[in-house]
């Protein structure tokens, strides 16, 4: 039996342009409100190894382990060596899928997420510059434009341009609305 979907939002926008702050805003809000909340991270640093060289689980991958899990008393993490670039986009969210969850905040992956329409995305700017390049580039659905942008326009053909944490709870009702629509009637 395939385990039911998790509603999914994207955070995309250039380096710097207040990403991070805006998950970690979705994910704390809606973690209060009761929902299983999980979130997937695009790194960019192609060097980049979340395994601590010379530990033991290091040392397992060293010597041939395609896949090596290290558990702790409070968590535990999977280390796979893999060629990313060549997994799909359902691959990379199917861990996330098995966990239940109600909803997965995605933050980056703009490449990935440009033709795709059935992820609703909101986008962080700091310029209108940033701003035009991401509305031209992306597949709607874009639900809100976020960051310093706002400091240059309220709204972009037709996108709010909203600022956190002043604008929190309008974006906050933009994405409820989106997300976990209530039935007529």
């Amino acid at each position: 039996m395939e385990a039911e979907k998790p509603k999914l939002i994207a955070v995309v926008g250039d380096s710097k342009a207040g990403k991070t702050h805006l998950a970690g805003f979705l994910i704390a809000h809606f973690t209060r409100k009761g929902l299983r909340v999980g979130s997937m991270k695009h790194i960019h640093d192609a060097q980049l190894t979340l395994d601590k060289p010379g530990k033991d689980t290091w040392r397992h991958v060293q010597a041939g382990a395609k896949v090596t899990v290290g558990v702790a008393s409070r968590e535990w993490v999977l280390f796979k060596r893999e060629d990313t670039s060549q997994l799909s986009w359902e691959e990379l969210l199917a861990p996330l899928r098995r966990e239940k969850l109600d909803l997965v905040v995605v933050e980056g992956f703009r490449y990935a997420l440009k033709d795709r329409s059935d992820v609703p995305k909101l986008l962080a700017a700091k310029n209108m510059e940033e701003l035009k390049r991401a509305v031209e580039q992306l597949a709607p659905p874009l639900l809100a434009a976020v960051g310093k942008v706002a400091e240059a326009a309220s709204s972009y053909r037709g996108l709010p341009v909203l600022e956190l944490p002043k604008d929190g709870e309008r974006l906050l009702a933009l994405v409820e609305r989106f997300l976990f629509p209530k039935p007529p009637g």
